[in-house]
């Protein structure tokens, strides 16, 4: 598999799985993995990921997943590893923040705890079982700054959910 983007190769050879790679920091991250020579596996509940191999090449394979699910998560890991053979990383960065006044109901709350603490915990469940299998390699979670400051203007379920990927990190 080859990237389409100019790179020095930091990363040649390596397989990642890359949540919320549809947009924003997820997708760059995708294409700074496939830039510097990694196989990704890019994963996004949305849809947007699937234009990532026509701009960076056949190095990355898009994958629909919502990481609040573990049967989705399960599903993720055998893909990575029926098309990479092994996987060397995963990047959480898959998360959620709704309105404000969003808040308030049981439901929306589960919406930020699944998606943004509950996803990440499963995500890092399953890979230290793929990656055993090859001995090791590496768990990057993203948090948010709200972890540990919301400033009155951050909904309070997503700052709490934030600050368990930080404890869970830890």
């Amino acid at each position: 598999m080859t990237s389409n983007l100019p790179g020095i190769g930091l990363l040649a050879g390596k397989c990642t799985i890359v949540t919320g790679a549809g947009t924003g920091i997820g997708r760059a991250i995708a294409r700074v993995f496939a830039r510097e020579g990694a196989s990704v596996l890019a994963v996004d509940f949305s849809g947007a990921q699937q234009d990532l191999p026509g701009e960076l090449g056949d190095a990355v394979i898009p994958f629909h997943a919502d990481v609040s699910k573990e049967a989705e998560i399960e599903a993720m890991f055998a893909r990575a590893l029926a098309a990479f053979g092994r996987v060397d990383g995963v990047v959480n960065n898959a998360g959620t923040v709704h309105s404000l006044h969003a808040e308030g109901t049981p439901e929306n709350y589960y919406a930020y705890t699944d998606t943004n603490f509950l996803g990440t915990m499963l995500c890092c469940k399953h890979a230290v079982l793929a990656m055993a299998a090859n001995g090791g390699g590496s768990i990057v979670n993203l948090s948010s700054v709200s972890a540990v400051n919301t400033e009155g203007r951050t909904p309070l379920a997503y700052a709490g959910a934030k600050a368990a990927v930080m404890s869970l990190t830890n």
